[in-house]
Formats: C-alpha cells, sequence, structure tokens
C-alpha cells in the first residue's frame, strides 16, 4: 500500500491504461514507479490492445472497449483513489478570458487585466 498520483500526457484511455496498468508496463520496467500496483492481465491487455487498434477506424467501438477495460480495472481494484484534487479560481471583476485547462491549469497567457 502506498501513495501514487498519475496524470495522463494525453486525454485517452490508453494513456491512463497502458504505461500504469498493462503487463508491458509491469515486465518491461519492473523497477520503475509505473505500475506500483504490480498489475498484469494478459486478457485485458488484449482488450487494450484491440481499443487502441480501432481508435482511428471505429471510435464508437473503441470507447465500448476501453470501458469494458475500465469496469474491469475497477472491479479488480489495483487502485484505490483516496482523493481527486480540482483547482478553484478565484479572480477580480477587472479579469477577462479567464480559461481553464485540464492539464494546465489556468491559461495565464489568454487572460487580460483592465
Amino acid at each position: 500500500m502506498g501513495l501514487f498520483a498519475w496524470g495522463a500526457d494525453f486525454p485517452s484511455a490508453g494513456a491512463f491504461f497502458l504505461p500504469v496498468l498493462s503487463c508491458r508496463s509491469f515486465h518491461e520496467a519492473p523497477t520503475s514507479t509505473d505500475n506500483l500496483a504490480e498489475y498484469c492481465d494478459p486478457r485485458l491487455d488484449k482488450l487494450a490492445s484491440k481499443a487502441q487498434a480501432a481508435q482511428l477506424t471505429n471510435p464508437a467501438t473503441a470507447r465500448r472497449l476501453w470501458a469494458q477495460v475500465d469496469r474491469i480495472v475497477t472491479n479488480q481494484a489495483p487502485w484505490v483513489p483516496i482523493l481527486n484534487e480540482s483547482l478553484a479560481g478565484f479572480v477580480s471583476s477587472r479579469v477577462g478570458n479567464f480559461q481553464e485547462s485540464p492539464g494546465y491549469a489556468y491559461m495565464l497567457d489568454q487572460m487580460w487585466v483592465r
């Protein structure tokens, strides 16, 4: 048991599952901090590979397959989330074009001050 945080560099299902919960992420780098759960389910990896392959040609099928992957991993619980951070932005009424990005928090270069 321990604490670990993960944030994908691209918002896709594969970017969350493959680097940290696939057999490849465990066996290729067993001393890495990527797969701390030491989780490996070859059947699930096959399903994830199908989902990844369908991503460009059949997005609806890919979403259905990724949902199955998510359900299986959630039920097996190699990770148990204890928190989900969120940010709250407070700005003056003089600030315009305030925007947030899921990956980079506040987009300072897009704001202006009157």
